[in-house]
């Protein structure tokens, strides 16, 4: 007997849930994911302690992350309740009744793979809509008031050495074309 609360085919499903994602994942670690957020992704530094703090109290950087009962999705554990659908239900974002509201426009799943401009896209998603409702954006994520909120820095400063220019980022940040 297990000795949880959840059932027997619960812990199956959320077994099977983060076993068999989907496309390729990743597990980060800190400065990698630092530098993909700032040079790939546009996160300013001075946000980057908050939302590394935010991904790690939430999938500890494993983008192929699927919180308790597959409610929660990716990096940055996105809910299907509102901001994605785990029905692929995307071309009808927000418009089906029946659907969930799926804020983000794209299926749950798609938060689970190694490229997270998706996550990202989303998360910016769900901070603004947390903004206009509650002033701070972050407040959207259960780890944020306890674990998060006073955080301090949390990027080692070796991860972004002086003169440092990244490898595999995009055009759009970095042109060698000069």
């Amino acid at each position: 007997m297990v000795n949880s609360r959840f059932s027997t085919a619960e812990i199956r499903l959320l077994f099977l849930a983060t076993v068999l994602v989907p496309g390729d994942s990743k597990v980060f670690g800190i400065c990698e994911l630092s530098q993909v957020l700032h040079y790939q992704l546009d996160v300013p530094l001075a946000d980057l302690p908050m939302w590394l703090c935010i991904a790690y109290y939430e999938s500890n950087y494993n983008t192929s992350a699927v919180g308790p009962l597959a409610e929660d999705f990716g990096l940055f554990q996105i809910s299907k309740l509102f901001w994605c659908d785990p029905r692929g239900n995307v071309e009808n974002a927000g418009k089906v009744k029946s659907a969930p509201p799926n804020v983000c426009g794209l299926k749950c799943d798609r938060l689970l793979d190694d490229d997270i401009s998706d996550d990202v896209a989303c998360a910016r998603t769900v901070f603004q809509e947390h903004q206009n409702f509650e002033g701070d954006g972050f407040k959207a994520w259960a780890v944020y008031e306890p674990k998060c909120k006073n955080v301090g820095p949390l990027v080692p400063d070796w991860c972004f050495p002086p003169n440092y220019v990244p490898i595999n980022i995009s055009s759009k940040a970095y042109d060698n074309s000069i």
